[in-house]
């Protein structure tokens, strides 16, 4: 993790706008394992952004518009989710309604649960 983390941030610090995510293991709905690396300064370790769970996201789908997708954190203090949309293919529209785990989302997150490397 530490070597590819490095070259990630190395990415992010050459790349200022560029979206930079790193996932530590498998896909899981249950556990948040993406690093957003483009929002942190350099001089920040991963050793500190890996110590709070609210820094690591999920993909989820936006639950009213088709095709738009969303990275969400655990819960953060004060007792909210962070959520953002992250685009795609779709139209997203102003309806204020939070992301889910459904449709296409949902089955990826079920078939990589279920694939075995070789």
């Amino acid at each position: 993790m530490t070597e590819e983390a490095g070259k990630a941030r190395r990415l992010a610090a050459d790349q200022p706008h560029q979206r930079v995510w790193l996932a530590m293991g498998a896909p899981n709905a249950g556990a948040p394992n993406i690093l957003t690396l483009e929002k942190w300064n350099e001089g920040v370790s991963i050793e500190e952004i890996l110590s709070t769970r609210e820094n690591r996201y999920r993909l989820l789908e936006d639950r009213r518009d088709e095709g738009v997708y969303w990275l969400q954190a655990d819960f953060v203090k004060g007792g909210f989710r962070h959520s953002y949309s992250v685009g795609g293919p779709g139209v997203s529209t102003d309806h204020d309604r939070l992301p889910l785990l459904h449709r296409r989302v949902a089955a990826a997150y079920e078939a990589a649960e279920v694939h075995r490397f070789e």
